[in-house]
């Protein structure tokens, strides 16, 4: 609110009666709504506009992609996937959805060091080569013996605006030793998520080319098979085939 009592225009949507002061404007409550889970704070003294437009970008983005999420796969009840359409998200971070294409890189995190780095479409940093279950174990609980393990998390950088970073706590509150049964536990939970999270940066490092070829062959597929069914007609099907092809 300006001097005497003046109605402050909201540097986002231009309506007057904004509600907060920003680091460099004013922003108002609906726009303050738009942003959804994308921006929390107590601060809005510290936020710039271009902050809160990031934020109703992002939450659009997040809505319209969890219209579309449908759970296919669930690695220890963490990393939640929908294969389908390349989203994924974690359990403690609630309904906020990414695509694979927004890794950026990905490492595990013990007591303050990183144990490995990979970075997404790039040489794995640390020389680990990624296998089945199994293949990386050694390097996640295979510390000092009696190591004191007060930290262990996987950290995602995404390219996303608002949640640059996504962490997974792999270790809940309190300390264990490394060479402790219930470390071995954790580290093997870590594999699988790493594995899967490689195995996706892998997809996202598909050609163009080749992931348009393949999205036309699923699509034929799938009207082949209504054609099949008598759910289409031939004529139909042809017609649909060469609008695919570019007929």
């Amino acid at each position: 609110m300006g001097l005497f009592g003046k109605k402050e225009t909201c540097s986002i949507c231009g309506d007057e009666g904004a509600k907060k002061t920003l680091a460099d404007g004013f922003v108002c409550q609906k726009c303050i709504d738009k942003c959804g889970n994308c921006l929390l704070t107590i601060s809005w003294k510290s936020i710039t506009i271009q902050r809160v437009k990031d934020a109703i970008f992002d939450e659009k983005v997040n809505q319209e992609r969890g219209k579309l999420f449908q759970e296919t796969h669930v690695i220890e009840k963490i990393l939640i996937l929908d294969e389908i359409h390349r989203l994924w998200k974690v359990k403690a971070y609630g309904n906020l959805y990414f695509s694979y294409d927004d890794i950026v890189d990905f490492e595990c995190v013990k007591n303050g060091e990183s144990i490995y780095k990979i970075g997404v479409g790039r040489a794995i940093l640390g020389g680990v080569i990624f296998g089945g279950v199994g293949a990386v174990l050694g390097g996640l609980s295979g510390a000092r013996e009696k190591e004191e393990i007060n930290e262990f998390k996987i950290v995602i950088s995404t390219n996303n605006k608002s949640y640059p970073k996504i962490t997974i706590n792999l270790l809940p509150a309190g300390k264990i030793k490394s060479d402790s049964l219930l470390f071995k536990a954790y580290s093997e939970t870590a594999e699988k998520i790493i594995n899967k999270l490689n195995e996706i940066s892998t997809q996202k490092n598909k050609e163009p080319e080749k992931m348009k070829l393949e999205s036309v062959a699923d699509e034929l597929l799938k009207f082949k098979n209504l054609l099949d069914m008598g759910a289409i007609t031939q004529e139909e099907f042809d017609a649909k085939k060469k609008q695919l092809l570019g007929l």
